[in-house]
C-alpha cells in the first residue's frame, strides 16, 4: 500500500485533534501549536489539501510529517503508527483498509478535560550527568539489604553521589531524556538532622512522566500490560524477578499529564493498566485513575488478606507474596 493511500485514507483532522484542540475558521482548523508553547493559535490543518502547518515553530507537511514531529520518530516508524490507527495490515493486498476511530474518539473525549494540565517545567539535562557518580556496592548495600541486586541497581543507573552522601539515579521524561536526578540520604540520622529522605537535583515540576516507561515501553506493549507502582525501588524489585513492563507514579496519586499518556498508550496497543501502589492506597477514591476505566482497562493489585503492613509496596515482602497479591488483582468497574 503506498504512503499517499494510508493518508488519504485517514482524516487529518480527526488524527491531530487527537493532540491540538482545533477550532474550524473558514476551509482551515486553527490552534496552539503542540510543538512550541504559544498564547495566540498559529496551528493550522488544512483537510481539503491533507497538511498542517505550524508557524511558531516552522514545521509542516502531510499527516507522515506530523506523526514523526511529534512522536520523534523515523518517516518507517510514522508510518507504522498511521496503518496501526486506520487499521491497515500488510496483508490488506492494496485494500484502504477500514478506519479505526476509537482512538480519536477517546482523545477527543478526554481532550478538554487535559488541555489546561499543566506543563512540566523540567528541561534537559546533560545525557552523561550521571557519569559524575559512583557505583560503590558498599554504599548502595542499603538498597541490596531492601532486595535489589547490584546488577539492577547498574541497569537502573543507581549510583552514589559522595558530595551529598546519597543513593542517586536518574529520572527520565517519556522520551528517555534525563530531566532530573532523585537522592535518597544514606545518613541513618536524617529524622534527628531535619534531613530530606528524597530531594531531586533539580525539580520535575507536574510529573509530565512516568518513571521507567522509556526504557519500558517495547515490554509493555509485548505484555500488553504496564505494572504501575508508586515509587522507582519497587520497579527495581519486580525488575529483578522478570517483571521488565513496569513504571512508577513516584507518588500516590496519576497527575492528568500521566493519565494523558496512558490513554494515549492503551488506545493504539491495548495495553491493561495494572495498578500496585502502596498498600494504604486506595486507587478507587483516586478520580483520575477511576476516570481511565472510560478509556482502558484498569486492575488492582490490593493488600489481598492483608499479607502487607501499612504503606508497603506489594513487593516489599518479596516474590511469593507479590505472587499472590498480583494473582488476585481485580479488576475497577
Amino acid at each position: 500500500m503506498e504512503v499517499s493511500e494510508i493518508v488519504d485514507a485517514i482524516d487529518i483532522v480527526e488524527y491531530i485533534g487527537q493532540y491540538v484542540d482545533l477550532e474550524q475558521k473558514g476551509r482551515e482548523y486553527w490552534g496552539l501549536s503542540c510543538f512550541k508553547e504559544e498564547n495566540t493559535p498559529s496551528f493550522s490543518v488544512d483537510p481539503e489539501k491533507k497538511v498542517f502547518a505550524d508557524f511558531s515553530s516552522g514545521i509542516s507537511g502531510n499527516l507522515v510529517e506530523f506523526v514523526v514531529q511529534h512522536d520523534k520518530v523515523s518517516v518507517s516508524q510514522a508510518i507504522k503508527i498511521l496503518k496501526k490507527y486506520a487499521n491497515i495490515k500488510d496483508d490488506d493486498g492494496g485494500a484502504s483498509g477500514t478506519i479505526r476511530l476509537e482512538a480519536t474518539k477517546v482523545a477527543k473525549k478526554y481532550r478538554d478535560r487535559i488541555r489546561h494540565a499543566p506543563i512540566s517545567t523540567a528541561k534537559p539535562l546533560p545525557s552523561n550527568i550521571m557519569s559524575q557518580y559512583e557505583f560503590r556496592r558498599d554504599k548502595l548495600q542499603l538498597w541490596a539489604d531492601e532486595g535489589i541486586t547490584f546488577k539492577t541497581m547498574f541497569d537502573f543507573g543507581v549510583r552514589y553521589d559522595a558530595f551529598d552522601d546519597r543513593i542517586v539515579y536518574p529520572i527520565k521524561d517519556f522520551d528517555g531524556n534525563i530531566i532530573s536526578v532523585s537522592g535518597r540520604t544514606c545518613d541513618p540520622n536524617w529524622k534527628e538532622k531535619k534531613l530530606r529522605k528524597y530531594t531531586y537535583l533539580q525539580s520535575i515540576g507536574t510529573l509530565n512522566t512516568i518513571y521507567n516507561i522509556s526504557d519500558s515501553l517495547d515490554d509493555v506493549i509485548a505484555a500488553r500490560e504496564l505494572l504501575i507502582f508508586e515509587g522507582a525501588k519497587s520497579c527495581m524489585k519486580a525488575y529483578d524477578w522478570d517483571y521488565r513492563n513496569c513504571g512508577a507514579l513516584l507518588t500516590s496519586h496519576l497527575s492528568l499529564n500521566q493519565m494523558k499518556y496512558l490513554i494515549r498508550l492503551c488506545s493504539f496497543n491495548n495495553v491493561v493498566l495494572v495498578f500496585a501502589l502502596d498498600s494504604d492506597v486506595d486507587i478507587r477514591k483516586d478520580e483520575t485513575i477511576t476516570k481511565l476505566r472510560k478509556y482502558a482497562r484498569v486492575e488492582w493489585v490490593r493488600n489481598y488478606n492483608n499479607l502487607l503492613a501499612d504503606k508497603e509496596s506489594p513487593v516489599d515482602r518479596g516474590l511469593e507474596v507479590w505472587e499472590q497479591l498480583y494473582m488476585n488483582r481485580i479488576k475497577l468497574y
